[in-house]
C-alpha cells in the first residue's frame, strides 16, 4: 500500500515537473516567434482590403467568436465585409457565425491570406479575422484583444501548465482591448478598454441537464445557474467534441431520471447536431443563445467602429 502511494505521488511530481518544462519551452518558442515577427524577420503578407483581427492570449473560452459576431452585425448593414476563420476541429465557430449572419460570407481555411484574397476578389471591403491575434502571417490594420476577467485575476503560465498561448507583453500591441465580463477595477488598468456583458436569450426551465463541447464548460454552467436554473446532470465533452446521437440518447435517459426537464447546450453544440434534435429522446434538446453587448466604454466603442469605417473609406 505504501509503495503504491509512493509511486502515485512520484508520478504526480514527475508530471508536474514535465508540465513546467514544457511550459517553459512553449514560452521560449512564443517569445522567439514574436521577436522574429516584430523585427520583420518572418514574412507578413497584406490583404487587398483592411483587416480587423479578434483574438486572445489564452487557449479558448474567452468569447472571441461572439465578439466577431458583435462587430460584424454592427458593421454589416453599412460595410461589405467577410469573416475569415480557420475552421478548427469541425468548424463549429464558422457554422455558428453563418447561422447568425446569413448575409455575411464566411471563408474557412488554414491559409488566411488565400481566404483574404478570395474574399476581396468577391467584393469584401473589410475582413474580420476570427481568432487571429497569433496569426501574424497576415497583416492587420486593427488588432482587437479580448481579455477574460477570470484570467486577469490570477497568475497564469504558458501551456500546458497554464492556459497562456501568447506572451502577456503583447497586450500592449493591441489596438483595442475588450474585457469580459466588464468590471470597473479591471477597466481602470487598461485605458480606452471596452467592457462587455452577456445577453442571454433562448430556453429556460427549472431543472436542466447540460452538455457542452467547449474549452471551459464551468463558465457555461455558471451562466445557466445565473439564469435561475438548477443543473442536475452534466455530460463531459472535450473542446469542440460533438456529442453524437447515441450518446445524446443515453444522456437524455440519465438526465430524466435525475429530474431534468430538458437538455441544454451551447449554440456551438447545437449547430453540430445534424439530426432531429427532439425525436426519440427522453427529453427535449434546447440551446442557450448568448450574445455579447457593450456595457462600459460606449464612447470607446463608437470611436472603434468609426476607426474601422475610416479604414474602409481610405
Amino acid at each position: 500500500m505504501r509503495n503504491a502511494l509512493f509511486l502515485y505521488l512520484q508520478s504526480l511530481i514527475e508530471e508536474r515537473r514535465g508540465s513546467r518544462l514544457l511550459s517553459r519551452c512553449w514560452g521560449c518558442w512564443v517569445r522567439g516567434r514574436n521577436f522574429l515577427y516584430d523585427r520583420a524577420l518572418l514574412p507578413i503578407r497584406r490583404a487587398p482590403v483592411p483587416v480587423v483581427s479578434v483574438g486572445n492570449i489564452v487557449a479558448g473560452g474567452t468569447g472571441k467568436t461572439p465578439l466577431v459576431h458583435l462587430i460584424a452585425r454592427t458593421l454589416a448593414p453599412h460595410v461589405p465585409l467577410a469573416i475569415l476563420t480557420r475552421g478548427y476541429r469541425g468548424g463549429d465557430e464558422a457554422r455558428l457565425l453563418a447561422r447568425r449572419l446569413p448575409t455575411v460570407p464566411i471563408y474557412v481555411g488554414k491559409r488566411r491570406i488565400d481566404s483574404a484574397r478570395r474574399a476581396a476578389a468577391e467584393g469584401a471591403k473589410l475582413l474580420l479575422l476570427d481568432d487571429g491575434f497569433q496569426h501574424r502571417k497576415l497583416a492587420r490594420d486593427i488588432d482587437c484583444l479580448l481579455l477574460h476577467a477570470d484570467d486577469l485575476k490570477r497568475e497564469n503560465y504558458y501551456l500546458p501548465r497554464g492556459s497562456l498561448r501568447d506572451s502577456p507583453e503583447r497586450i500592449a500591441q493591441a489596438t483595442q482591448i475588450f474585457i469580459y465580463p466588464s468590471e470597473p477595477q479591471l477597466l481602470e488598468r487598461f485605458p480606452n478598454a471596452i467592457g462587455l456583458g452577456l445577453k442571454v436569450k433562448g430556453f429556460f426551465a427549472k431543472k436542466v441537464a447540460l452538455f457542452a463541447g467547449i474549452a471551459r464548460p464551468a463558465r457555461f454552467v455558471r451562466t445557466v445557474r445565473e439564469q435561475g436554473m438548477e443543473v442536475v446532470a452534466q455530460c463531459p465533452l472535450a473542446d469542440h467534441e460533438p456529442i453524437g446521437e447515441e450518446r445524446l440518447a443515453r444522456f437524455a435517459k440519465e438526465a430524466r431520471k435525475a429530474g431534468a426537464e430538458a437538455l441544454l447546450c451551447t449554440e456551438k453544440d447545437w449547430v453540430k447536431l445534424a439530426l432531429d434534435r427532439n425525436r426519440g429522446f427522453a427529453l427535449p434538446v434546447h440551446y442557450l443563445e448568448m450574445e455579447l453587448e457593450v456595457v462600459a466604454g460606449q464612447a470607446h466603442w463608437d470611436s472603434f467602429i468609426e476607426q474601422i469605417r475610416k479604414k474602409v473609406d481610405n
